[in-house]
């Protein structure tokens, strides 16, 4: 790409003809947008690519913007989850394409109509999707840190204004997202306590259960393990009495929570001593002992899975 615009370049300077504004946007416009699918190798280095390409779209006045808006919102599509956390690295490329698609959009409002496949997409795969237990592959949603979420959150407040039909499209996504959340049984909090910077999700300590924590937690560092707590299939009528299901969510938690800790208090009220009562959380226990019920416990589970 490099050596294209200093050919670019060497070619008009050699010119005897003057050479307007316009033609040379076209012509850089053009240099930028053929390079457009090598962008992805480089990821790290990519951010004044767009912002060039952006200053340049920004004048670029031919008829063939809808053309330009279908291949980028298809690059959009096809965009591989990249983001791993909310404090870890930036999908620049991710970033940069949501970018351009707003100054199109900007400066063609008529296309708005155009982007209606594109409403979805950005709500639930950039934004709202759930992560899945598949440690193989990152995770959705694509948009995790701060800034992709905020260029999401523009795009789709650009792609909506003054579209009756968009607008209704995007209320319909909000109040479906807002109808599924269970606060309940999610722990949702108002606490912005994040995670450290090396990624690991803490357990809350209920008094003195330190014994438990540390178990859990070396149980969910043995990847067979986890793999296999998550992927059992839970069939019950309670599942906040359902040991095996707070298990789950314990580790779905400590996978994929943005929070500095996971408070553990339901996984404690579904762990039942031999005679059926919750253990009492205030009193220390022998690690060993807890490791050898709660693995009679998550056999019988499993055996009536079977």
């Amino acid at each position: 790409s490099v050596h294209g615009f200093i050919k670019v370049v060497r070619n008009i300077s050699n010119s005897n003809q003057l050479v307007d504004e316009d033609s040379v946007t076209s012509i850089f416009f053009q240099h930028l947008y053929s390079s457009l699918h090598l962008v992805d190798d480089y990821q790290d280095s990519c951010e004044q690519f767009f912002v060039f390409l952006n200053s340049l779209i920004k004048k670029y006045d031919k008829d063939d913007k809808d053309i330009l808006l279908k291949g980028f919102i298809q690059k959009l599509l096809k965009h591989p989850v990249i983001e791993e956390r909310e404090n870890g690295p930036e999908d620049k490329v991710l970033i940069g394409i949501m970018s351009i698609i707003i100054t199109i959009v900007k400066k063609s409002p008529s296309l708005q109509k155009r982007c209606l496949p594109l409403l979805e997409e950005v709500f639930l795969n950039c934004l709202f999707a759930a992560p899945d237990s598949n440690k193989n592959q990152k995770s959705l949603p694509k948009c995790k840190t701060k800034k992709s979420r905020e260029t999401a959150f523009k795009l789709l407040a650009e792609i909506s204004r003054n579209d009756s039909t968009n607008y209704r499209v995007l209320l319909s996504l909000l109040y479906d997202q807002i109808e599924s959340i269970d606060i309940r049984e999610t722990g949702l909090s108002i606490d912005r306590k994040k995670k450290s910077k090396y990624g690991y999700v803490g357990l809350q300590n209920q008094g003195a259960t330190c014994y438990m924590n540390s178990t859990l937690q070396q149980l969910y560092l043995v990847p067979e393990f986890r793999q296999g707590i998550l992927s059992a299939k839970v069939e019950t009528d309670d599942y906040d009495d359902n040991l095996l299901y707070q298990m789950q969510l314990l580790f779905s938690y400590l996978q994929e929570s943005e929070k500095r800790y996971y408070n553990t208090s339901s996984f404690c009220k579904s762990y039942k001593d031999y005679n059926g009562s919750p253990i009492n959380t205030g009193i220390q226990m022998d690690a060993n002992e807890f490791f050898n019920m709660l693995f009679d416990k998550l056999e019988h589970s499993l055996d009536g899975e079977g």
